[in-house]
């Protein structure tokens, strides 16, 4: 039994005339009649009660009508599910982020995406480091990441997408709260609440040799991976910690934000990454939608 048997079945039992389904068909008569009387002889049952000048579908032939038209109908329905999926417009879309690299120009373009493409289901990630997001995207829990300063990786494409600039986050009780700007050296007395090392080494490393560089070592007290539980901890105001300008819009309450001073500004390279081999059709459907609002094509 085939497709084709099917067809041509259903046209027969529409038509209840092999004449007038082989003209609809476009084919002779003789080959329609012995395609269906096969498929009886497959089936064990006769589809048609033949009489002399016309025919009928027989019980049988009634019920294997209607499976057949439902067979048919979703058959039709995976291929257009498969095409749609072939052509980036159903299907699923992970992308991880970290909390520096969730910028606006993310935002907009996760928006825009989502708008264009309803049926595509986004799954959002949010991932503490850059470790540990590029790793979410080689072990394939990811098909997308958004995170600051990746470094070089052959297994990847990564493109700058967007800069932002580190700020300080502080308690509105410190009186450097109120300062336009500071350098580390204005800090050297205060307590830092930072990520793990092995969240973000790069970031980490830096920190720490501006610090020596300036002649003490930070006074970290706490190590939080989150960076909203590092600001609800500033908030507290239990120590300092440091975020991109990014997060400033998104408002904690008893939180100052203020920049570096202007020699030690700290540029954070924005990065959106995915797999090379990645053969996900939705992934260059989302880099077109964001070429509409990246500015560092």
């Amino acid at each position: 039994m085939d497709i084709r048997q099917l067809e041509y079945f259903l046209v027969v039992a529409e038509e209840l005339n092999f004449r007038k389904a082989s003209e609809r068909l476009y084919i002779s008569q003789p080959p329609l009649t012995r395609c269906v009387k096969r498929l009886e002889e497959e089936l064990g049952v006769e589809l048609f009660v033949r009489e002399k000048k016309r025919i009928k579908l027989s019980k049988s032939g009634a019920l294997f009508y209607q499976k057949c038209k439902n067979i048919l109908i979703n058959m039709e329905k995976a291929k257009e599910s498969i095409r749609q999926v072939e052509e980036g417009y159903t299907g699923l879309l992970r992308i991880g982020f970290t909390i520096f690299g969730m910028s606006k120009l993310a935002v907009d373009c996760i928006r825009e995406f989502a708008q264009k493409y309803p049926k595509v289901k986004l799954v959002l990630d949010e991932i503490p480091g850059t470790y540990n997001a590029k790793e979410s995207l080689i072990e394939g829990e990811n098909d997308i990441i958004f995170t600051y300063g990746l470094k070089n990786d052959i297994r990847l494409v990564s493109k700058i997408i967007e800069r932002d600039e580190i700020v300080y986050a502080i308690p509105n009780n410190n009186p450097i709260s109120s300062s336009e700007s500071l350098s580390i050296k204005e800090m050297k007395d205060e307590d830092f609440i930072i990520f793990p090392r092995h969240v973000d080494s790069l970031w980490y490393d830096v920190f720490l040799e501006k610090c020596f560089d300036e002649g003490f070592t930070p006074r970290i007290v706490q190590h939080i991976e989150s960076m909203w539980r590092r600001i609800n901890l500033v908030s507290m105001g239990l120590g300092i910690a440091f975020t991109g300008n990014n997060f400033v819009d998104i408002g904690v309450e008893n939180v100052s934000y203020v920049p570096s001073c202007e020699k030690e500004k700290i540029e954070l390279p924005i990065t959106l990454s995915y797999k090379k081999e990645d053969e996900n059709m939705l992934i260059k459907k989302f880099l077109d939608v964001m070429k509409r609002f990246d500015t560092h094509s």
